[in-house]
């Protein structure tokens, strides 16, 4: 994709955070995707950061076991508060339809629940194959995650949203890509020469 041509790079992921990232992960595999996934995680809870997982393509189990090998313990965090794991049924996003404005106020509320409950701030790593099944509504997705790239931008949130290459091809990357200013390949971490500051008006949203 030409992502090294202009753009930085680093391979200590962790360093290179900050207040307000909203990052574009591209995998191929789930072992590429838990080597990234697990660690940003583990190093926000380690940090006193309230941690969110929005489960699609994995179940609960699989993320606790990734967790667990990390050294995690996870029941723990879970009873505590400060790790929440949310699978397809129980996600903001409501069967059918698809609206925007319901994300991106679930994670800035999430982000305000963080901070009146003692965190530091708030991470949220999500799979993105949910939005496979409103590829109808997909120019209201757009729209969220531009949203968020506004709404997140000024809050003490790092947020990860996670593609799987062998699901997502080619157009429908680009679009993804075009919606966060930073991206990850495998370990590697870049600005985006793809990211649009601005996107198109969404042209309505469709029912699934």
């Amino acid at each position: 994709m030409g992502l090294m041509s202009g753009s930085a790079r680093s391979r200590s992921i962790e360093d290179h955070l900050k207040p307000g990232d909203h990052l574009c992960f591209l995998y191929e595999d789930k072992t590429e995707q838990f080597q990234v996934a697990m660690p940003f995680l583990v190093n926000g809870l380690a940090k006193g950061e309230k941690c969110l997982y929005l489960a699609d393509e994995n179940t609960a189990a699989e993320i606790k076991a990734g967790l667990l090998m990390h050294g995690v313990d996870v029941e723990r965090c879970l009873r505590s508060g400060q790790l929440t794991i949310l699978t397809a049924g129980q996600s903001p996003i409501s069967p059918g339809r698809f609206d925007p404005r319901v994300l991106v106020a679930f994670l800035t509320s999430a982000v305000k629940k963080a901070l009146e409950a003692g965190y530091s701030g708030l991470r949220a790593a999500g799979e993105g194959t949910w939005i496979l099944r409103y590829l109808n509504s997909l120019d209201s997705y757009l729209e969220c995650e531009a949203m968020l790239n506004a709404a997140l931008r000024d809050l003490p949130v790092k947020a990860l949203c996670q593609y799987n290459t062998r699901r997502f091809l080619g157009d429908l990357v680009m679009k993804v890509l075009r919606t966060h200013p930073r991206v990850l390949l495998g370990l590697d971490l870049y600005e985006n020469p793809y990211y649009e500051q601005s996107t198109p008006q969404p042209r309505g949203e469709e029912s699934a």
